[in-house]
């Protein structure tokens, strides 16, 4: 299921030399992510959203169109938490005001938003945080 990156530009830094092998996490041309399959019960991802690994932590950042149940992704099996994770979230209403929601990973792999029942259709969540891989 993993490939591999191969350099072949000797010294220095050539992105045109870089082959990217198949990797089911992203490739070269777009970041690695956690995200397992689509996003679900109506939410949308924006172009920003991003759930990153590095090392042993991740990075989700971005935003998503409201969805119409809190569960709004799921995180791919070897790489959730060990204990559900709070994140930092927010809403942003149609008048651009911040409207309080709260987002957590859980240790079943759902990235969940509660509180998104107040903001109206297509609003935005923005979501900035880490957690760490169990």
């Amino acid at each position: 299921n993993y490939g591999g990156v191969e350099y072949l530009g000797g010294t220095g830094f050539n992105p045109a030399n870089v082959i990217a092998y198949y990797n089911n996490n992203g490739n070269f041309s777009a970041l690695p992510s956690v995200l397992n399959g689509n996003a679900l019960n109506g939410w949308v991802a924006l172009s920003d959203f991003k759930a990153t690994p590095n090392a042993h932590q991740v990075f989700i950042s971005g935003s998503l169109t409201n969805g119409t149940a809190a569960n709004a992704w799921l995180i791919a099996e070897n790489l959730r938490p060990s204990v559900d994770t709070p994140i930092s979230a927010w809403g942003v209403s149609s008048g651009g005001s911040l409207v309080p929601v709260e987002a957590y990973v859980r240790a079943t792999g759902y990235i969940e938003i509660t509180g998104y029942a107040s903001l109206g259709a297509s609003q935005a969540v923005r979501i900035n945080g880490s957690y760490l891989i169990a």
